[in-house]
């Protein structure tokens, strides 16, 4: 891997630099895999590119964003560091160092000392209000929300790998705030925007789908040691940012997974890199990447695995839990910690009063199964649920499938007691008919006994064949 970082220039005049805050800087490559060495401390510059391009001044034949030499300044300005990593000027033009470099993403954020956010131009004035007050006003707080930083893919790994991670104005008043600081403004600022205006979850999320992903990103870095969250939270956050090049995403999820020393050579492609992305977890025995929306794969004991595809998670909402652990043998996959329940004609009691009390309905209202099953599917649908309306009713709560079911197939339903959400867990249907097994995806709303959880048989190899 070629790692490269921008540094002080002064006692290496023969290199190509440039003239930053009054200082000389040039690159220089720090660090060979194969070669261990111990680089300067650093700091990462994060930061978004915009619609402009400018040429790049280590290489005019490159063109970076006109944003990068401007978050550059804001990050020397505002700190004390001596290097610096900033992508357009530190990741290769040429693979297959780029790819290497591109797949380090978590690797380069986790090991700098500092990471600082530099948000656009229009932002400065919710960086510099932070300073002043533990509030910001309806204003900032709508331009806030559609900054290109807070949507983009690239936010959620470059915060949560980080050591330390501020926020600094662009401009010259020198605004600092703090991570957590920020995390606590802006939180604070919508909870006081949603009592104002008596709005819940859901509509602030449909309002502010932006600054929503964000909060959940910055309490996944405050409360989650590194590597410690899950391959499902990962693809829920990610679900809500954006992307022009798929490839981006891809590395941005291996970023938020993994410190790994790269592997990947030649040219990339979705495929490859969704392959990669799940052996990365699979590595970690992480196996939450499941619980995608994506279609099954068809090979032989691989039924259970999504298609090497872009990876959307079934319920894009926040969840607990660090891992889907399972474990293969001469039989096939072995999921842990699974409860296995079975269709019922009724909810049982506790099930339902715990769904009312989570749709906050109140205790005077008469509703049947059918009714509060109605009312559950167009919650999670408000919270970007795409799945079947037509749900399965357990005794112990709503499976609502991604895909129909038909009526002429055995079902085993497997809901996870490792990952979950306040309203359930994700699960999947292992289906069997005629023409052998196949999985399906879905969402579990109701009382999980965790109690009854064991480890569950499924890519079964001899009876897929």
């Amino acid at each position: 891997m070629e790692w490269n970082l921008l540094v002080d220039a002064s006692q290496l005049t023969d290199r190509p630099s440039i003239n930053l805050e009054g200082k000389q800087w040039c690159l220089v490559n720090v660090l060979d895999f194969n070669e261990p060495a111990n680089p300067p401390e650093y700091t990462c510059v994060s930061y978004s590119w915009g619609d402009g391009r400018a040429p790049n001044p280590f290489d005019d034949s490159r063109a970076m964003s006109v944003q990068t030499l401007p978050a550059l300044t804001a990050a020397i300005r505002n700190t004390s560091a001596n290097a610096f990593w900033i992508d357009a000027l530190c990741v290769p033009p040429q693979f297959p160092q780029r790819r290497a470099s591109l797949e380090s993403m978590g690797f380069v954020y986790s090991r700098a000392s500092h990471v600082v956010v530099v948000l656009s131009a229009s932002s400065f004035d919710a960086v510099e209000q932070m300073t002043r007050s533990d509030r910001l006003d309806e204003e900032s707080l709508q331009i806030l929300d559609q900054d290109g930083w807070i949507r983009s893919v690239w936010t959620y790994q470059e915060v949560v790998n980080s050591q330390r991670l501020m926020f600094v104005s662009g401009s010259s008043s020198g605004a600092i705030v703090d991570g957590s600081k920020f995390l606590d403004r802006v939180g604070y600022t919508l909870d006081l925007y949603k009592k104002k205006h008596s709005l819940d979850a859901f509509d602030i999320r449909e309002r502010f789908p932006g600054l929503d992903s964000l909060e959940d990103v910055i309490a996944d870095w405050i409360l989650s040691p590194y590597q410690q969250r899950s391959a499902f939270q990962v693809l829920s956050n990610l679900d809500r940012r954006s992307w022009i090049d798929p490839l981006n995403y891809f590395y941005a999820m291996m970023g938020a997974v993994t410190d790994r020393r790269p592997t990947g050579t030649g040219i990339p492609s979705i495929e490859k890199l969704a392959d990669t992305f799940m052996k990365i977890c699979e590595e970690k025995n992480d196996y939450s990447y499941i619980y995608s929306s994506a279609d099954r794969d068809q090979r032989v004991g691989m039924r259970w695995r999504p298609t090497a595809t872009i990876l959307h998670s079934v319920l894009p909402w926040h969840s607990g839990g660090e891992a889907q652990r399972a474990q293969h043998d001469s039989e096939g996959l072995w999921l842990e910690e699974m409860v296995t329940l079975e269709v019922s004609p009724a909810l049982g009691g506790h099930a339902q009063q715990m769904i009312r009390d989570w749709l906050h309905l109140p205790e005077a209202a008469s509703l049947t199964d059918a009714n509060l099953a109605g009312l559950m599917y167009n919650t999670l649908s408000r919270m970007g649920f795409t799945g079947n309306s037509a749900c399965l009713t357990t005794n112990d709560g709503f499976f609502f499938p991604q895909l129909p079911i038909s009526e002429d197939v055995d079902i085993v339903m497997l809901i996870s007691a490792g990952i979950s959400w306040t309203l359930g867990a994700p699960g999947i249907l292992q289906v069997s008919d005629k023409d052998g097994f196949s999985y399906i995806p879905g969402v579990f709303a109701g009382v999980i006994e965790k109690y009854k959880a064991s480890s569950v048989l499924i890519g079964i190899y001899n009876l897929e064949e």
